[in-house]
């Protein structure tokens, strides 16, 4: 049945049925392609010439700089609240709480909400699930 279905497609008559299919449609083509050429070189004469690519790996790898982006810069933040808190620590006056200075007891407060956030948000991407930022 096999050999049947082989002869059968590997046939002269079957070859050149599909190659004179092959035929027609290339000789189609070469029929539109000058209509199609002289389209595509006035729209680029207008400047309305778009290309479309769609690279679905490039979009992944977008989002995944994006959210690198995103964490660094909340790491530089924080490192400067820590700094900028530490700084103001130890500058005597304004508004106190428990004895230390409020502004830098909050950037303090700041560095440690955003410390958090990175660290569960690099773990739940380690963990695979990249919906966070």
């Amino acid at each position: 049945m096999l050999e049947h279905a082989a002869r059968a497609r590997f046939m002269p008559a079957a070859l050149l049925r599909r190659g004179w299919r092959a035929g027609e449609d290339t000789l189609a083509l070469l029929a539109s392609l000058p209509q199609d050429l002289s389209r595509l070189l006035r729209a680029a004469r207008r400047g309305k010439l778009e290309i479309h690519v769609d690279v679905p790996r490039l979009a992944r790898v977008s989002n995944r700089l994006d959210r690198a982006a995103s964490r660094l810069t909340i790491g530089i933040l924080v490192a400067a609240l820590v700094i900028g808190s530490s700084i103001v620590m130890t500058v005597s006056g304004g508004p106190t709480l428990l004895g230390l200075p409020l502004f830098g007891l909050l950037g303090f407060g700041g560095a440690v909400v955003g410390g958090v956030w990175l660290v569960l948000s690099a773990w739940k991407s380690s963990r695979g699930s990249d919906d966070g930022a």
